[in-house]
């Protein structure tokens, strides 16, 4: 092979390369946002769930049913 060849090869496999590094690139911005969206969905269902707990946690009695 001649070094213009190896010139060629070389800077072919570099292009492969920077391509797919951008689309890694995008790939990983796309994930962060959505990991980002999901954490915010899980605080938010969190807050809810404890809203709930104590909302029916309150309106129970501490005593015996009457059938006792």
């Amino acid at each position: 092979m001649e070094t213009s060849d190896e010139l060629i090869a070389t800077q072919t496999k570099l292009a492969y390369v920077e391509d797919m590094l951008k689309n890694l690139n995008t790939l990983v911005i796309e994930q962060e946002k959505r990991i980002s969206r999901l954490e915010e969905e899980s605080k938010l269902m969190a807050r809810k769930y404890q809203e709930l707990w104590e909302s029916v946690t309150e309106e129970i009695p501490d005593r015996k049913p009457p059938h006792y």
